[in-house]
């Protein structure tokens, strides 16, 4: 009678599988992990664009005031603390001024910057 070889795997070659899985997943959860922290820069980024957006309007309308060239303050969105200044300057024409809003998460490089002009004073049509 001839023995019969036993069908399966080996221990090895299970091993094997086992090592090339480990690498494939290692990669997977690195790239996920990366991937996370993209998206949260970029909501971080898109809120402190809208907390931008909101204080611009807000001067441009005349409903919040620059005093001595810069006002400071801190909002908060999405539950975040962002704080904001803006800088009001002359620009090339004299009936409009500049203004730039900085917004920024804590002592962090800003995460937007928005600028705008104001007009002034309006003046008469002959």
């Amino acid at each position: 009678m001839i023995p019969r070889r036993a069908s399966g795997f080996t221990l090895l070659e299970v091993l094997v599988t086992l090592a090339v899985l480990a690498v494939a997943l290692g990669g997977a959860l690195a790239l996920a992990h990366r991937q996370l922290l993209v998206d949260a820069e970029l909501r971080d980024r898109a809120l402190a664009r809208w907390v931008a957006s909101n204080r611009l309007t807000a001067l441009q309308l005349g409903i919040e005031a620059v005093v001595s060239g810069v006002v400071h303050g801190e909002t908060e969105m999405d539950g975040r603390p962002l704080s904001w200044a803006a800088a009001q300057t002359p620009s090339a024409v004299a009936s409009v001024d500049r203004i730039t809003v900085t917004v920024r998460s804590g002592t962090a490089s800003p995460l937007a910057e928005l600028t705008g002009y104001r007009l002034l004073a309006r003046q008469a049509i002959p």
